[in-house]
Order: C-alpha cells, then sequence, then structure tokens
C-alpha cells in the first residue's frame, strides 16, 4: 500500500503500521492530493480505507443549509458534520487552517467533524 500511495503526485511520505491498521500519509505543503484519491489508492490495494486525521487549509462556505470545507488546492469539498460555531462561521470564504476527523466513507461522501479552525 505504501508504494501506491507514495506514487501519488504530492504525497512525500507514507508510513504504514499493517498490525494496527494505520497509515501516516505526509503531503507536500502545496499539493492537489483528495483524500477520495488517497482512499481510492488504498482499496486498490485491497484495504478498506477507515477515519483519517486531517489538517488542511481551505476555506468554508455555507452551501444548500450546510457547511462545507474547500480544501485548497483541489476541488474537494469535505461536508462538515457537528455543530459550526459561531467564531468559525465568521471566518467563511477566507483562507483557514482545519483539524479535523473524516470518518470511513460512507454513502453521502466525504465528510469532516472539525476540531478546531483558525486563520
Amino acid at each position: 500500500m505504501s508504494v501506491a500511495v507514495g506514487k501519488i503526485p504530492g504525497v512525500t511520505g507514507v508510513k504504514v503500521e499493517i498490525n494496527l491498521g494505520l497509515a501516516e500519509i505526509t503531503l507536500a505543503r502545496v499539493n492537489r492530493v483528495g483524500l477520495r484519491q488517497i482512499r481510492k489508492a488504498i482499496r486498490a490495494q485491497g484495504f478498506n480505507p477507515r477515519q483519517a486525521l486531517l489538517s488542511a487549509t481551505g476555506k468554508l462556505r455555507q452551501e444548500d443549509g450546510h457547511w462545507v470545507f474547500q480544501v485548497s488546492g483541489n476541488a474537494e469539498d469535505l461536508r462538515v458534520t457537528g455543530p459550526v460555531p459561531r467564531a468559525w462561521a465568521e471566518l467563511a470564504g477566507k483562507p483557514v487552517l482545519m483539524h479535523g476527523e473524516a470518518p470511513a466513507p460512507g454513502r453521502d461522501g466525504p465528510t469532516v467533524h472539525i476540531f478546531s479552525i483558525g486563520p
């Protein structure tokens, strides 16, 4: 799996702990790698992707009554689950750094539960 994921342009490092079912994937500071792309590469190697801890730059916005985090550098949107505090809402449309967790893939597309967000 580490070789397949490591071949994705923008991936700078992959550390796999097979016995623990964990992979640590490091991306270049500027990249176009999306969560779907990484999960597809993991599936192609016969593994089931699970939740992912994320740190990403992007913009928070509302779309169809839902909060969405758009990752900088690619067109991948992550629907935000859970509440969005007013302080975060005030950052809508501005570049921010987000830390959060994307649960295992589901039928609703990629989602993220944001732990923290800031300029």
